[in-house]
């Protein structure tokens, strides 16, 4: 009859008597239980109250040939979904299975329910790392219970185990799995290269930090490409390396200088010698001048800020080759932009504007803007031209018109600074000392002694 009933049924076991049931019940869950009344060994009224000891109890159905209400009360009592006489009316019987299907259906729901609210409430006690917070107190009253008793590690990784049992799975904001389970179980399992591991934590209290941990033995694990990487402390030397330094590279042409330098850099993490979040942070940052750079000048599917996530690469060697291809191509897409003789003589019309102009107020927008050149390429292809950048280029213009004033005039200080083009006394004293080790007035006695006969 439970074959032919009009519900899915995925196995059917059979016991001879309640020893035999109570038996296999404890070696394996089962959803449904149907059983007589009268049987050897312990009956049905006692096989229903031991059932409902288990770890996951099944609902139970009894059949009977007695009817008798004080059997029928005792087994309602210890927890029966329906009571049916024998001979047993196939109707009733398939509208009991299908009110316990949907008893099995509604606590399944209910089960997975209370089950994503617990991964929730983990994955938010994972990331909050704030000491004062009633949320994170309240959830920690109210599934500290569920969580691991004994001594448990947390593992991060990139790849995707199939659901080990045992062990908890999460995810965090870099789209890596978190994985938690008891140390014994942790340890047995296989795990994939660039993998980071935890110390050992007791309590879902400690689950932040459990976290942390975790998650900066991957970032090491992700350099070294090896298995399961075990996180330790360490200090790590600061590098001089900045993003600017490898921006100007660039700019000159020099990419692979600048490639080499990461490079480098990488093996000083891998080797324990540098950070990892140091590392990635003048990736970021490298990305957002690359991308300020030249953004006007890129394709759509050519954007720079892809390049600030390093930990979105598959590895180191994968971010660099990438990057090396990327750049090889907008360098040699500005080499081009130079050697076009249009560009090379906007250029010279920019120079020779610059030279006429320098006394008044000008900038590099508006030059740009007089030989008709996007800006970005024009700083590129000034810099080309004249080995320094429009600020630099600039200034020297109008030092040296200072210095030729300062020598051949009497003119007082701050009418030279206005005659050189520069706005702010204040802002000339220092340009003028920083170009030539000398103040304004220092300059003049100089000059002048070395003109004396």
């Amino acid at each position: 009859m439970v074959q032919r009933a009009p519900i899915q049924v995925d196995n059917i076991l059979e016991a001879k008597n309640g020893l035999q049931a109570l038996e296999i019940l404890s070696q394996r869950p089962v959803d449904v239980l149907i059983t007589d009344v009268r049987m050897p060994e312990i009956d049905g009224i006692q096989l229903a109250e031991r059932v409902r000891q288990l770890e996951h109890p099944p609902l139970v159905l009894v059949v009977s040939g007695y009817d008798d209400f004080s059997y029928a009360v005792s087994m309602l009592r210890s927890g029966v979904q329906d009571y049916l006489l024998k001979p047993v009316d196939r109707e009733k019987f398939y509208q009991a299975l299908s009110q316990i299907e949907s008893k099995l259906d509604s606590r399944q729901e209910a089960r997975r329910s209370n089950q994503e609210r617990y991964l929730l409430a983990l994955r938010y006690l994972m990331l909050n790392d704030s000491v004062d917070d009633p949320q994170k107190d309240g959830l920690l009253r109210e599934f500290s219970a569920q969580f691991f008793e004994r001594e448990y590690q947390a593992v991060c990784s990139r790849a995707r185990l199939e659901e080990p049992e045992g062990v908890l799975m999460l995810q965090n904001m870099e789209e890596l799995t978190i994985y938690l389970g008891e140390s014994d179980h942790i340890r047995q399992l296989e795990w994939p290269k660039a993998a980071g591991c935890s110390r050992g934590f007791q309590g879902l209290a400690s689950l932040n930090k459990a976290y942390e941990e975790a998650f900066s033995a991957w970032k090491q694990a992700f350099f070294r490409e090896e298995g399961l990487v075990c996180y330790q402390p360490a200090e790590n030397a600061p590098f001089r390396t900045t993003a600017q330094q490898l921006q100007g590279l660039i700019q000159l042409g020099r990419w692979k200088e600048a490639v080499r330098t990461l490079e480098h850099l990488f093996e000083l993490v891998r080797a324990g010698q540098a950070g990892t979040d140091a590392v990635a942070d003048l990736c970021s940052e490298l990305a957002l001048l690359l991308d300020q750079t030249w953004r006007s000048i890129l394709e759509e599917n050519e954007s720079a800020l892809r390049f600030g996530q390093l930990w979105n690469f598959e590895s180191p060697e994968a971010y660099l080759k990438e990057l090396s291809a990327w750049l090889e191509v907008i360098c040699q897409r500005i080499g081009q932009e130079f050697a076009d003789h249009e560009s090379k003589q906007k250029i010279r019309q920019a120079v020779q504007y610059v030279q006429k102009n320098f006394r008044t107020p000008i900038n590099m927008a508006m030059v740009s803007n007089h030989v008709s050149m996007n800006y970005s390429l024009f700083s590129l292809l000034f810099k080309q031209y004249t080995g320094t950048n429009f600020v630099g280029y600039l200034q020297g213009l109008r030092v040296g018109e200072a210095k030729r004033l300062l020598t051949e005039t009497d003119m007082r200080v701050n009418e030279i600074s206005a005659r050189s083009g520069f706005s702010d006394e204040k802002h000339f004293l220092k340009v003028f000392k920083a170009a030539t080790a000398l103040s304004p007035t220092e300059w003049r006695k100089v000059s002048r002694q070395r003109l004396q006969p």
